[in-house]
């Protein structure tokens, strides 16, 4: 069946008047035109469960709000946000601790949805809503005792500043989530996973990187899609804190963050559990493809939103702002490359065993070696009297199957298997006179295949070379483990 246009399904939206008693969903209620100011207010509501906002407040701002216009909506909710701190204020002079705390909370919440539908970067207010953003959300943290604190993860040059929360009812040593927000919300906007993780004994950090919230304002760092460089840097941090149990560590991406965090996972190896909420492998390509659709239509008729979302992404990801250079950046935001790589990678590693093991096989014809046994003599020949075990982890075989090919190598007479002096558990394995007189035959059968390669490694620089080896050594190593782990 196919999907409606979106821009159909737009238009079923309804205003409250039409909503209430239609029997229709929440979703389908419409506050505003624009999709981003309408998810933003319908987020903003949703918050208030966690005390970050009041429905009164908001309403109050969307009648107060002179329009639509992203500097308006900046000035009404920042004008809420400055009368909760000036009231704040009054009740932390008055030693009302619970008032100001809670006042605070909706203040900073507040001057953050202030600028979540900004993106003039060059105006002062970007800079003045931020620092009072994150003012009042640490002097709520200090007058509530909700059990957050800052922290500041060195990254680069910088640092990037977050908030570790320790669960009130976690054990001597608890799981710790990491969590990634998106491209338009900012760090303390993901309450509802965190808030919820705490009640359940699990720990959390909450950073923002590059593009995101402070970072991205105050920093002027924008996004960049090798994430793991931003998780590492967390998890480091995180080895240093009491509590965690740095066997289970948890990596969560909201919007955006749900495809930054897959990438990030698949490159640090520490992290055992990632969410990706939702996920998505190729994020650039479903965004481009909507502005390139725009692209090809003129400037006059295109959808007045389309101008201020490049702008957005241009600003968020550092580049020039036109739909070109955003439709070009937003291009190498697909993870889908990696994924084709290696399994390009994997084929082709599968056919050359395969094609190397029928020509080791034919030229063992009449021979009583067949290709495993083969290359377990051309290794002893320069590591006679290897352990058994060693052996066996040199080929990434488990203990029962070197075993078997062994003992059946030494009753046609090519091994003597030796129980070590050091361990009588375990046995050394020497290569009988026998397996030595196959030396020139694997000479033979080496610069065999080397011909039969051609010219394959000519020209090559050695280093090139050894880097390729190193990279599939590597690639094994992880597998491996991998496997081991599951």
């Amino acid at each position: 069946m196919a999907k409606e246009n979106p821009m159909k399904q737009m238009k079923k939206k309804m205003y409250m008047d039409k909503y209430i008693y239609s029997g229709k969903h929440w979703s389908e209620l419409k506050f505003y035109d624009h999709m981003m100011t309408d998810a933003l207010i319908k987020h903003v509501l949703g918050i208030s469960r966690y005390g970050m906002s009041d429905a009164g407040e908001v309403f109050e701002v969307m009648g107060q709000m002179k329009s639509a216009d992203e500097k308006d909506w900046a000035l009404a909710w920042g004008g809420m946000a400055e009368r909760l701190k000036r009231n704040a204020a009054a009740s932390e002079s008055n030693g009302k601790n619970v008032s100001a705390s809670s006042a605070y909370l909706r203040a900073a919440s507040y001057y953050r949805f202030a600028l979540a539908s900004f993106s003039d970067a060059d105006d002062p207010i970007i800079e003045e809503y931020t620092r009072e953003s994150i003012s009042c959300y640490r002097k709520y943290l200090g007058l509530s005792g909700y059990p957050g604190e800052v922290i500041e993860i060195p990254y680069e040059n910088t640092v990037l500043s977050g908030y570790f929360y320790r669960s009130p009812v976690a054990g001597e040593k608890a799981p710790l989530m990491i969590l990634t927000p998106g491209r338009d919300t900012l760090g303390e906007d993901t309450v509802w996973v965190y808030d919820e993780a705490l009640k359940r004994g699990i720990h959390c950090i909450v950073v923002e990187g590059p593009g995101q919230g402070a970072v991205l304002r105050l920093k002027k760092i924008p996004f960049r899609k090798d994430w793991e460089k931003v998780v590492s840097p967390i998890i480091d941090y995180a080895v240093g804190i009491s509590g965690i149990d740095m066997d289970r560590i948890a990596l969560m991406g909201i919007s955006f963050g749900g495809y930054l965090v897959p990438r990030a996972a698949a490159f640090e190896k520490r992290i055992k559990l990632c969410i990706a909420n939702p996920g998505n492998i190729s994020w650039g390509k479903s965004i481009g493809s909507a502005l390139e659709m725009a692209r090809k239509m003129p400037k006059a008729l295109r959808p007045a939103m389309v101008d201020g979302l490049v702008g957005d992404y241009a600003w968020k990801h550092g580049v020039e702002n036109n739909i070109d250079a955003v439709i070009g950046e937003l291009e190498r935001y697909d993870n889908s490359d990696r994924r084709d790589i290696m399994y390009s990678i994997g084929k082709n590693i599968g056919i050359l065993n395969r094609q190397f093991n029928i020509f080791l096989n034919r030229e063992l014809a009449g021979t009583e070696l067949n290709a495993t046994e083969f290359m377990y003599i051309g290794y002893l020949y320069q590591n006679d009297g290897i352990m058994q075990d060693e052996l066996a982890k040199e080929f990434l075989v488990d203990r029962a199957a070197i075993t078997r090919t062994l003992k059946n190598m030494e009753e046609k007479g090519f091994v003597d298997r030796v129980r070590s002096r050091e361990d009588g558990r375990e046995r050394r394995i020497y290569l009988t006179e026998k397996a030595r007189g196959y030396e020139k035959l694997a000479e033979s059968i080496q610069k065999k295949y080397i011909e039969a390669a051609g010219d394959m490694l000519d020209g090559q620089k050695q280093q090139e070379i050894e880097e390729t080896v190193s990279f599939m050594v590597g690639m094994i190593k992880n597998i491996n483990q991998n496997l081991k782990e599951g």
